[in-house]
């Protein structure tokens, strides 16, 4: 994907991909990566963000036909980044 081909799509972007609704508008599509990939040069484009996370095999899944992190993966990512009501809402 872009500069980084085993990125995935995670976070707000993989949560509308999955087709939930997102508890925020989602401005920028965020990547994930692994940890273990080599470093690339990320393509200056202020509408994507690249983060560096553990990143397993069986955590890259697709969500209509696109890389995305799988749906539990995606919940649990984006509970992390909010508030506890934001997560289970």
């Amino acid at each position: 994907m872009l500069a980084h081909p085993d990125a995935v799509v995670g976070y707000g972007a993989a949560a509308l991909l999955h087709g939930l609704a997102t508890y925020r508008p989602c401005p920028r599509v965020e990547l994930v990566r692994a940890r273990a990939c080599p470093p690339r040069r990320t393509p200056d484009l202020a509408a994507i963000v690249v983060t560096v996370a553990d990143l397993p095999p069986d955590q890259a899944s697709r969500a209509q036909g696109v890389p995305a992190t799988p749906l539990a993966r995606t919940a649990a990512d984006i509970a992390r980044r909010g508030s506890r009501v934001m997560g289970v809402s």
